[in-house]
């Protein structure tokens, strides 16, 4: 009995221990479970700043790239546009060759030579962009209206853009006054130099000035939208309003006074009468009438001379 109570004496201290290392072994057990969950929390944590963080740095980057991008695209913008003012200017400085113009009008033109200075004066001042200066050719036919528009054409073609309009041609394909207008406008430089031709104002028909004025209109509605067009020389030619200029030369001619005497100054009365009419009143203050005066025998003979021994 003894030994067997000694037995069981072990046995219980035994199983005391050992379920004393298990309790104590789950209490430990138990203790690291709220340590796990902190350093999981402090995972958590960690991942949300960093995610938000990278997302602000993604986000600053992209904006960064944008910016860049728009200050790129300003910086080629304003240099496109200061290199195409450049050229613009560059453009509209080029002079004409005038002195050139002179020699080979008055060369090839006889007669005419109040009309071979007032046109060159009056080129010569046509630099005001926002005024076009409009040139009439007025004379009857065969004083030498057409021989200079081939002459101006020839000597301007490297420094301007030309056009050349035939109201006749129009009319007889019955195309409307505003149709025309629109296409020769579409054609028109905004730096170069602009120099349209209406060749062709007759008694008939006012669709030469008409045209002109249609022109004279858009140009007008360009300035006041602040984006003018090239400096712009018109040219309108005919017989429309000669007789007034061969009467006043005739009376001249016939008072005693002889060509070489006679200045612009002696038609200016028929110019004033001519530009007082109704429909001058919108450009009056722009046009400058070249006057081509009747020719003379000797002035005829000089053309033959001329053309046989050219």
């Amino acid at each position: 009995d003894e030994i067997s109570s000694s037995q069981r004496g072990e046995k219980f201290e035994i199983r005391y221990r050992a379920t004393s290392s298990l309790l104590v072994g789950q209490n430990n057990s138990l203790a690291s479970v709220p340590k796990a969950n902190n350093i999981h929390e402090k995972s958590s944590i960690s991942f949300v700043i960093c995610n938000f963080v990278r997302k602000i740095l993604n986000i600053v980057f992209t904006l960064f790239l944008f910016l860049i991008t728009i200050f790129l695209l300003i910086f080629a913008f304003k240099s496109c546009k200061n290199f195409m003012d450049e050229q613009c200017r560059n453009e509209r400085s080029v002079e004409i060759p005038l002195s050139k113009l002179e020699k080979n009008l008055s060369a090839t033109l006889f007669g005419q030579d109040i009309a071979v200075q007032t046109l060159v004066s009056s080129i010569q001042s046509s630099n005001d962009i926002e005024v076009p200066k409009i040139l009439w050719f007025l004379g009857w036919t065969g004083t030498g209206k057409s021989h200079s528009i081939r002459i101006i054409t020839k000597v301007l073609k490297n420094v301007a853009h030309i056009e050349m309009v035939v109201p006749s041609l129009h009319l007889k394909n019955s195309e409307d006054v505003n149709s025309v207008a629109i296409t020769l406008y579409l054609k028109l430089q905004n730096c170069l130099r602009n120099v349209i031709i209406i060749d062709g104002w007759d008694e008939e028909h006012n669709f030469a000035f008409d045209l002109l004025l249609s022109l004279d209109k858009m140009l007008r509605d360009d300035i006041i939208r602040g984006t003018p067009k090239g400096n712009t020389i018109f040219i309108i030619s005919g017989i429309h309003g000669s007789q007034e200029i061969n009467s006043r030369y005739l009376e001249s001619r016939l008072s005693g006074r002889s060509r070489t005497e006679l200045q612009l100054s002696n038609f200016q009365d028929e110019f004033n009468d001519l530009l007082d009419k109704n429909i001058f009143k919108t450009v009056a203050h722009k046009i400058k009438i070249i006057p081509f005066l009747p020719l003379e025998v000797d002035h005829i003979k000089q053309c033959v001379v001329q053309v046989y021994t050219s």
